[in-house]
């Protein structure tokens, strides 16, 4: 039966696209005459420019093969990128000011100096790439040479895509009759670029490599049911996915400079065991896969992992038999590589000899026993089958659902080279670093960006505190505000996705409405955009374009200056006397760090059930970060400046009323999987949400303790768990609400409880399915509110 992932060998298609770095000088810009000093700190970009629509043969910059009007054109290109900088910054830069700019640059006139040396070399390696696969072409034979010598021949993507579209071209053509493939150097091949894998998987992009392990294993496949015979010459280094390319060739040539071996054992993956390693004599497959053992080319024949060994100096002479080959009869072929063949003797110290010792210890009923299972249910699979059963094992490994082994082994051995993996922090560690509580990145279906309109409609609800506070910082703040030049305001805990300058767009409008009652001139806008240094700033800038486009067409002349602030807001984020407005929804209920040395009976927060000491330490710990919360914006806002902050809290003074609700049920979730032997008991028990929802009273006792602030307004109001729902006390669909609201906590909540309960995928759909069945469970009984406080503070 023909395995539905390798169906198609040639279902891809070789897409090239060519990148082009595109540098803008308006993007990112500080108010009018706000600088008195610019120091280019990415002094890089002054000298980024990329002309268009020149031929510059095989040349990626200047050379002296360069045409004339190559260095005509990126003069012209420098000439006007340069002159836009200056006019830019001289509109921003207060009389008197400076600039240091730093260049990459040539000590002569001459264009085609040495300073063009390293883009020259760059352009060789890059002509290195096209020329990855060499092919040789013989009347009936086609040979393949993998050509990185330096990496071992270890497989690309390019690679990967050449050798497939070369042994599909040779499959049709009738002239072809056999293909020979061997590696350039002293390696056949060294398996597939594992430090591109783990690098991907590092930065969250683990699919790149699951790709690159589908292609490659595509590539396998039609290696294994080739109709054309294939003569692999494995002279040099055959490693990890070199030696699962190697055995899929129906001659398999070793010679005294052959060595195999499977060294990824050490990162956690086995790729190949399932099907060449089930099919070596006795219990050699578990011995080499569990060990990574090397083995000689004399071991490989032992074992079937060669069909013949020739001494490598006949390998030319063999070469230039095979090349006369005009038949694709496999028997007249095995002629020929056996007239050149030996049969070498075996090392003293071999594991060959000692198959019987292995077969009793790699038989034995222990946690290997497992994958021993797997491995021999490959001997009943065809090759296809097999591939797709490690595919799907592979990217398990690579996404880390069951373990982060992998990455961490990668890290380790290839890339810090201290062969010193890891272990998973601590949740105390993470939190003392200030990384923990950043939402999820990107734009998937768990990801905040699609599922934050809950936080969109506290924003909503809260705009007309925030509307009251601009005006009155309009009528009453000393100086000369409206009419002064800026206008700083910041958004503290921002996170991404679509609310992020969301905030920013109101108030600018806001803003606008009053100066067009004053009939006085709208000042220039600095928006600070901050959250924690893991939080998605790229996603951020990325959509800062977009709003520049639509606040033009929203707001004739107003110009915002965005800036990104990664850093926590219980400490210094501004210049003193800098900010005139500070807005934060949803973010001060967040707690620096959990209340420590607490025991909670089998809860994440405060219950019920949990002792009075419970209590008084989250609200120590909300006391201590919001007065260091206020302490430090005083010395940044201005007098007369306001904050506007929005909190989850509760609406009476018992900290044990229904406002917890939804963390009861993830408890509840929790206990479920520890039921199901998913996670530990003391995994839970070490686990305090980093969470406080206060009273109207505590928040307004604690600005007032702090003194730096005058309370202006203080208002309560509640929102459903389920915002699309606006009934208020009907739950009309309960299972399509509980499933709703899990996604929208698992957008807030899934990396914070990864790190510390270090579960993968599987485990955390299974976390959040649970939770929106218990979620259901309430709703049908009860519908549930999130109590909001949002106050307004104004800087005496």
């Amino acid at each position: 039966m023909t395995s539905t992932l390798f169906s198609n060998r040639f279902h891809h298609s070789i897409a090239i696209s060519k990148m082009k770095q595109i540098v803008s000088y308006q993007a990112f810009q500080v108010p009018f005459m706000s600088g008195y000093f610019l120091a280019k700190a990415c002094t890089w970009f002054t000298h980024l420019i990329s002309p268009e629509k020149i031929e510059n043969n095989n040349s990626i910059y200047i050379t002296r093969t360069s045409p004339p009007h190559v260095i005509e054109a990126y003069k012209k290109q420098f000439d006007k990128d340069f002159s836009r900088f200056l006019q830019s910054r001289s509109q921003e830069i207060i009389t008197g000011g400076h600039m240091v700019l730093t260049f990459v640059g040539k000590s002569i006139h001459d264009p085609y100096g040495s300073h063009c040396a390293l883009l020259e070399l760059l352009s060789k390696s890059l002509i290195d790439l096209i020329h990855e696969i060499l092919v040789e072409e013989e009347a009936n034979v086609r040979t393949f040479i993998l050509n990185r010598p330096k990496q071992l021949n270890a497989l690309t993507f390019q690679m990967i895509y050449r050798l497939l579209e070369l042994f599909h071209a040779s499959e049709g053509n009738s002239k072809v009759k056999m293909i020979i493939l061997k590696g350039n150097g002293r390696a056949f091949c060294a398996g597939g670029d594992v430090t591109f894998l783990a690098h991907n998987v590092h930065q969250g992009n683990w699919k790149l490599s699951a790709d690159f392990i589908r292609e490659l294993f595509t590539l396998n496949n039609m290696m294994a049911t080739y109709s054309k015979p294939q003569v692999f010459i494995l002279n040099g280094i055959v490693m990890g996915g070199g030696l699962v390319v190697s055995v899929h060739g129906r001659f398999r040539v070793a010679t005294e400079k052959t060595v195999c071996a499977m060294p990824e054992t050490a990162l956690g993956i086995v790729p190949g065991a399932s099907h060449f390693y089930s099919r070596l004599p006795g219990f050699f497959g578990e011995y080499a896969g569990l060990t990574g053992a090397r083995f000689d080319g004399a071991e490989m024949l032992d074992v079937g992992l060669a069909t013949h060994f020739v001494p490598s100096e006949k390998l030319p002479f063999l070469k230039q038999e095979l090349a006369k080959v005009n038949t694709s009869d496999a028997d007249v072929i095995s002629v020929i590589i056996s007239r050149f063949s030996t049969i070498p003797n075996l090392k003293a110290e071999s594991p060959c000899h000692k198959m019987k010792i292995i077969d009793l210890c790699f038989s034995q009923r222990t946690i290997e026993e497992i994958i021993s299972s797997l491995i021999r249910e490959g001997r009943h699979q065809d090759v296809g089958s097999c591939l797709i059963q490690e595919y799907r094992m592979l990217c398990l490994a690579l996404k880390g659902d069951f373990s982060k082994d992998f990455v961490e082994g990668c890290k380790a051995i290839l890339i810090d080279k201290d062969r010193n993996p890891k272990a998973a922090r601590s949740v105390a560690e993470i939190m003392a670093r200030g990384k923990l509580l950043h939402m999820n990145a990107g734009n998937g279906e768990c990801s905040y960006a699609s599922c934050s309109t809950l936080q969109r409609k506290v924003i909503e609800k809260a705009k007309p505190v925030l509307e009251d506070a601009i005006k009155k910082m309009f009528n009453n703040i000393t100086g000369d505000f409206p009419k002064s030049s800026c206008f700083n305001m910041a958004d503290l805990g921002c996170s991404s996705g679509p609310n992020t300058l969301f905030t920013v767009s109101n108030i600018i409008k806001i803003v606008q409405v009053l100066c067009d009652e004053k009939s006085c001139k709208m000042p220039e806008f600095q928006a600070y955009l901050n959250d924690l240094p893991d939080n998605d700033f790229n996603t951020i800038f990325k959509s800062i374009p977009s709003f520049y486009r639509d606040l033009k067409e929203a707001v004739d002349g107003a110009n915002c200056f965005i800036s990104g602030v990664p850093g926590t807001f219980y400490e210094r984020l501004f210049p003193s006397k800098r900010l005139h407005l500070v807005h934060s929804s949803y973010s001060l209920h967040w707690l620096s760090q959990a209340p420590e040395k607490i025991e909670n009976n089998n809860n994440i927060y405060i219950t019920r059930t949990s002792p009075p000491q419970v209590f008084e330490a989250y609200m120590k710990q909300f006391d201590k970060d919001f007065s260091r919360f206020l302490q430090v914006r005083s010395e940044e806002i201005v007098t007369g400046g306001h904050m506007v902050l929005t909190f989850l809290g509760r609406s009476i003074p018992d900290p044990y009323g229904s406002h917890s609700a939804h963390l009861d049920l993830l408890s509840k979730s929790f206990i479920d999987l520890i039921h199901e032997g998913l996670i530990e008991q003391a995994k839970l028990d070490s686990f305090n949400f980093p969470f406080y929802a206060p009273c109207k009273d505590e928040v307004e006792k604690i600005v007032q303790m702090e003194g730096s602030f005058d309370v202006d307004t203080t208002k309560f109001f509640k929102v459903n768990w389920d915002e699309s729902d606006n009934a208020d006390d009907i739950c009309f669909d309960a299972y399509s609400s509980g499933k709703h609201i899990a996604r929208t906590m698992r957008a807030v909540l899934e990396q914070m409880l990864v790190s510390h309960f270090q579960f993968g995928g599987p485990v955390v759909d299974y976390l959040f399915e649970r939770y929106a069945y218990h979620l259901a469970c309430h709703l049908l009984v009860q519908k549930g509110k999130f109590s909001n406080i949002v106050i307004s503070l104004r800087k005496k």
